[in-house]
């Protein structure tokens, strides 16, 4: 019997990459760090082929890991399993470009969604970006009817501070990955010189998505950080670091033109931006002065400690404001029922206004989304109803 698709997409990290001629995941797997593979991720300047020296092809994992498989598992448990199919779909390569990713999603939607089930799309943090440019695409070819509902939890629409956060060394993951290296320095096939912090940027520096979610110079939150344009001068960082100017370029002049334009920006009756608050964010760039001050950057608690809350808002949507951290809005409000009351939601005319909905149930700030860590395989994406 045919159901109505509900598809769900992690965020920035949660699918593993590995490579294709070795099957070897290379992330997340922390015994790739002892023998030095970081540097397999690497993508040549074109942002595709991989890098020189170390870079490799790379195929992709769609096995789930936590917190995924909960947020799955109480899904169909709490929607009615006639009408409802959640799939989990975890199959993309995060270093890749926005579009290059969304263009891959939009063609199997077109190829895979009947038009009279169509799909619900459920996406954390940068999914959701992947998500509305999916749409922008469908809407290009007059497919728009396809997308039912898309929810989107933590996402960064006018971007975040996490890449910085990530480049100047004080993001947990980032830390993660320097103290391993650090470990790593003492064996002996590992190589001292390499596997440092800026080794490390500059592997993260060749991936197009990197600059991609960099704080936008368009929209409501640029006006309230001046500063952020130096942001997109690659003479203004660290010289020791790879940062591509072109790849500024690109974010500045083409990727976020495209996120602030109506085409990415669904109608009420289709929008649903979820977000969180109560946690520390970074928001603004005290001083422009090169190289940069990354130590320099003001925190209130008007966000998720991720993204802040005029980020994560889309107007013509309705929007839901949840006390969580960034990570653990996807299972916080799978536990809550939340997130299946806004995928079963019957609103099916344009609001008049975006309605603003608190909900008070607290979400636990401990649950986390970590990379997963799974046998590597080709790519898959999404599956029929």
């Amino acid at each position: 019997m045919a159901k109505f698709p509900v598809f769900i997409f992690p965020g920035y990290l949660a699918s593993d990459l590995g490579t294709i001629a070795t099957g070897q995941v290379i992330w997340w797997d922390p015994s790739f760090a002892m023998l030095l593979s970081l540097g397999k991720l690497r993508l040549a300047a074109n942002g595709i082929d991989p890098g020189p020296p170390d870079g490799v092809p790379i195929a992709t994992s769609t096995t789930l890991q936590d917190p995924w498989p909960a947020v799955v598992n109480l899904l169909v448990q709490q929607l009615d399993p006639n009408t409802w199919n959640p799939i989990a779909c975890t199959g993309y390569d995060w270093r890749l470009d926005y579009a290059t990713q969304a263009k891959s999603l939009s063609d199997s939607l077109a190829t895979h969604v009947d038009p009279k089930f169509p799909a619900t799309l459920v996406a954390h943090s940068m999914g959701g970006l992947i998500l509305v440019m999916a749409w922008a695409n469908l809407l290009a070819v007059g497919k728009q009817h396809l997308i039912r509902r898309i929810i989107t939890l933590g996402t960064p629409f006018q971007g975040s501070y996490l890449p910085v956060l990530f480049i100047n060394g004080t993001l947990g993951s980032a830390q993660q990955l320097q103290a391993i290296g650090q470990i790593a320095v003492t064996l002996p096939l590992a190589n001292p010189v390499v596997w440092t912090a800026t080794f490390i940027n500059n592997v993260a520096l060749s991936f197009p998505s990197l600059y991609q979610a960099l704080p936008s110079l368009v929209g409501s939150e640029a006006a309230n950080d001046p500063n952020r344009s130096a942001l997109y001068k690659a003479s203004n960082w660290n010289p020791a670091l790879q940062v591509s100017q072109a790849w500024l370029d690109y974010a500045a002049n083409t990727t976020q033109p495209l996120l602030a334009g109506p085409t990415t920006f669904p109608p009420s009756d289709v929008m649903t931006c979820v977000y969180g608050t109560g946690c520390p964010t970074p928001y603004a760039l005290q001083s422009p002065n090169a190289p940069l001050n990354l130590l320099g950057l003001s925190f209130d608690n008007n966000g998720d400690g991720v993204v802040h809350q005029g980020s994560a808002i889309r107007t013509n949507a309705l929007v839901v404001q949840v006390t969580s951290s960034h990570s653990s809005i996807p299972l916080g409000t799978a536990q809550t029922g939340d997130l299946a009351s806004w995928i079963t939601d019957p609103r099916s005319a344009p609001l008049p206004v975006p309605p603003m909905v608190t909900k008070l149930t607290p979400i636990l700030a401990n649950v986390t989304d970590p990379p997963e860590a799974d046998p590597v395989t080709q790519l898959v994406c999404v599956g029929g109803g």
